[in-house]
This record gives structure tokens, C-alpha cells and sequence, in this order.
């Protein structure tokens, strides 16, 4: 494929590197000449641009716009990013993909920022990171999560125990609340119920795949898990009030659990206290100090969640060392760079650390569109692949109601139309241009995807 990646820092070069060895044509195209220089030197990828990445004359003459597959706009800065990619598309990239600012996206609703600019996937590395880091904190029981539309529908993987008291009942008789969906149930004997139906009876050791809203899901997985999530309220610190942790916390916010984060900067700690509710303290003082941490009873109160999301991986290193020591049950730390990530992972039982890579994290999200194919596999479970297509004008799936879909081995999960995301039900109508996530066997996903694209 001919990729081009607008922006060589912390996550563009990085994702250059990967893609380049995997043998695709890159062009990375960099502002800093310095950087770019260095970049060239090295010989890491095809061809690199010293210049501005959203004039439209470098794309157009020194980048080739039009013979693009992928236009990535990597940035720190949204407004480079947005017009970049509202360039690319008018220079003829077949398909644009924006990095935006957490704050940006929060904040777009009431406007379709992809549609003004032409971007056909916006995301936030913020946000993407803010879910791999929260993804254990509101879901205690043993479960594998998903997230679709920015968190506003989430899909779940969760064993049914011995102490649930949903054993031996069907579906129908569980009563799940509105728009929580069981799409799929595997046994340890290999048996499948895949969709999964109303009179399907839910045993000891099944595998159950479902989606909802996340508030009612987690409940929903709690029941299964036999678990009590009325009593889950966790104690939170998050370390670092910047542009990470800040998404973190307001992910969190939605929950109501106790959250304090340690902010150095006193002028930004100030800010943020007006940004979230008072379930949030913003305590501004150093955490790589232990006296700090002292001093804020850590060790004293118990601790659930250490989470260090700082910009210095150091400094996210040395504060959740203070934290063990302290006795906080789980520390977790964001890191930026990949040699310290891979030394941190190597180091996992010997520290008692979980870590999550920016790098990695990002890649992931970015990696499902280097494909030919039509549609993008978001995960891949044993019972089917949770994937992700857009319908297109004039396809059998546009201006066909869901209940239309009828594809055997194929659960619809997610339909985003324009602002809304939700588990579709059977009267909703589905718009070219709508996005449509499923969870389908590999024999129906070829079925799938036609109806939807042709």
C-alpha cells in the first residue's frame, strides 16, 4: 500500500518504522527539518518531506497525493491535522485517518468535524489510552472489553460461575435491560449458540459475549460473574493532571468513584479543578516524592488503582514504586517510549507494575486499516470477529431496516449514525455512510460485508 504520514514524533515515527519493515511504500512528511534530516539519515523510510503537511502544493507536486491509499495526520496539533486531511482527500487520498486532541473530541458535538474536514476515522491516542488503563477498574470481575463510539457501547466477554444466579435460566427469563445484548454463548464441550436466542439457558463455565451501554452492561456481566457490583467502589489515584490522566479521570468521572489525582503544576492543577465533579480531588504536589504521598494518606487509605500517566516515563516509574510500597494493590503505568515499555514488561513480576504503551496502543488502533479489504476486524474471539464496515449508497443495507439483516451467524453490535451510537434494535433504519459493527463467523463475514458494501 502507498502510506503517508503527516508528523514523525512520539507516534508517527514510530508507526512509520512498523510499516516501512512490513514492507509498504511510506512517506513521511515532517515540519522539523532537523527531525526529518535525522529520520532520512537513518534510512528508515522511503521518503521523507521536510515541509508542511497540509499545504496543498507539497502533497499535490512532492507527495503525490493522488496515488494515496492511507493519509495519516499523526500531530500534536488538531487544526494541522484537520487540514491536512481535508487536503489529502480533496488531492484524491482514497482514505484519511485524523488524530485529534481528547478535548476536541469531547467537545465537537453539535458538529461532525469528520464530515466538515473529509476524514473518514478521527481518534484520540488520549482516549485510546484512558480505556486500556480504565478497563480493569470498572469491570472487578474476569472479563475482556471493547469499546465502540468514543465508550457509549462497550462489548464484553465474561465466564458464567458457580455463584451466579443466572445458571440454568434462559435469556428470556434474565430479562436483560433494554439495548444489553447476549450475542454469543461457547461451552467448554465446543458447543456454540451463536446468535444467541431467548430460549438459550446459560450454564456453569460458558463463555458469554454481550454489548450494551457500559453502566448497565458491567452490571449485566457482574450477574453473570456472580459477582456484587453494588459493593465496587474502588479507591483511585491518578498521577499526572495533563492530557492523559485528564482523560482518564473524565472517563472515570462517569462512575462515581472515589479519584485523586497529584498534579505538580499548581496554574494547571487550578484549571482542572473546575473541569470535573467533586467525586475528583486535585491534589497539587509532586508524586515521585514518597513524603508527598505520605502526606495524602496513601498507605493509610487503602489504595485500589495507582495509575501514573505523567509525560516521563520516569517519573511514572518512580511513583508507582512509592506506591507499592505504600501497599496500593494495582499500579499501573502509561510509558511513551518503547524500549522503556519492553524493560517494564520484562520486569512485570519482579516490580509488581502493569504497563501500557502509548506506542502500542496507538499502533493497534491504526494498524486495522492497512488492508485491502472493506472492512476493519476490531477483535478477533474464537465464537467470531467483531468487525466494523461503513454501508455504502445504493448497497442492499442502505435504507433496509436492521431486522432486514438476517445473515446466519452474524449479530449486529454497534450502528453509529451521524452523533448516535447504539445497539441497534429491529425497526432502526440503516443510512449510507452509517457505520455498522458486527460479530460474525468468518464463513458469514464475506455475506455480511457485500450486503453492506455492494
Amino acid at each position: 500500500m502507498r502510506i503517508i504520514i503527516v508528523g514523525a514524533g512520539e507516534i508517527g515515527r514510530h508507526f512509520a518504522l512498523s510499516l516501512s519493515s512490513k514492507a509498504h511504500d511510506v512517506t513521511v512528511i515532517e515540519q522539523n527539518r532537523k527531525l526529518a534530516r535525522e529520520i532520512e539519515a537513518n534510512d528508515e523510510v522511503d521518503t521523507v518531506i521536510a515541509g508542511n503537511g497540509t499545504h496543498p502544493n507539497l502533497l499535490i507536486d512532492e507527495a503525490n497525493i493522488s496515488q494515496c491509499d492511507l493519509f495519516f495526520a499523526l500531530t500534536s496539533d488538531d487544526h494541522a491535522n484537520l487540514t491536512a486531511c481535508k487536503v489529502a482527500n480533496e488531492g484524491g487520498a482514497k482514505t484519511t485517518i485524523c488524530r485529534v486532541s481528547e478535548t476536541l473530541r469531547r467537545n465537537e458535538f453539535p458538529l461532525r468535524l469528520d464530515q466538515l474536514f473529509s476524514v473518514d476515522h478521527m481518534f484520540s491516542s488520549e482516549q485510546l489510552c484512558a480505556t486500556q488503563l480504565s478497563k480493569s477498574i470498572h469491570n472487578p470481575v474476569p472479563t475482556e472489553v471493547e469499546e465502540i463510539g468514543q465508550g457509549k457501547i462497550e462489548v464484553q466477554q465474561v465466564i458464567v460461575t458457580r455463584g451466579s444466579d443466572v445458571r440454568n435460566r434462559s435469556l428470556r427469563d434474565i430479562a436483560l435491560p433494554e439495548r444489553v445484548r447476549v450475542l454469543s454463548i461457547l461451552r467448554d464441550t465446543g458447543e456454540h449458540r451463536f446468535p444467541a436466542g431467548p430460549d438459550d439457558c446459560l450454564q456453569e463455565g460458558d463463555r458469554v459475549i454481550l454489548c450494551g451501554n457500559p453502566q448497565t452492561l458491567s452490571e449485566t456481566a457482574n450477574k453473570l460473574h456472580g459477582g456484587n457490583m453494588k459493593d465496587w467502589k474502588p479507591r483511585i489515584v491518578i498521577v499526572g493532571g495533563g492530557s492523559y490522566g485528564f482523560a482518564l479521570a473524565k472517563k472515570i468521572e462517569a462512575w462515581n468513584y472515589k479519584v485523586r489525582v497529584f498534579e505538580r503544576d499548581q496554574a494547571h492543577a487550578e484549571k482542572i479543578e473546575g473541569e470535573v465533579d467533586d467525586s475528583i480531588s486535585i491534589i497539587n504536589a509532586d508524586a515521585t516524592l514518597l513524603k508527598n504521598l505520605q502526606e495524602e494518606q496513601i498507605g493509610e487509605v487503602e489504595v485500589d488503582f495507582f495509575i501514573a500517566t505523567t509525560r516521563n516515563d520516569i517519573d511514572n516509574l518512580v511513583s508507582c514504586l512509592h506506591a507499592k510500597k505504600l501497599k496500593a494493590k494495582q499500579c499501573l503505568t502509561l510509558t511513551h517510549h518503547t524500549d522503556h515499555a519492553d524493560a517494564l514488561s520484562e520486569a512485570h513480576e519482579q516490580l509488581g507494575i502493569d504497563s501500557v504503551s502509548l506506542r502500542a496502543v496507538v499502533q493497534q488502533e491504526l494498524m486495522r486499516f492497512i488492508t485491502s479489504d472493506k472492512y476493519h476486524v476490531i477483535k478477533d474471539w474464537p465464537e467470531g470477529e467483531l468487525i466494523e464496515v461503513t454501508v455504502r449508497e445504493n448497497s442492499k443495507a442502505d435504507g433496509a431496516t436492521v431486522k432486514d439483516i438476517k445473515i446466519d451467524n452474524c449479530s449486529l453490535v454497534a450502528h453509529i449514525h451521524e452523533n448516535h451510537t447504539r445497539v441497534p434494535s429491529s425497526e432502526d433504519i440503516i443510512s449510507a455512510g452509517d457505520n455498522l459493527y458486527a460479530l460474525v463467523s468468518k464463513k458469514a463475514r464475506k455475506e455480511f460485508v457485500k450486503l453492506v458494501t455492494r
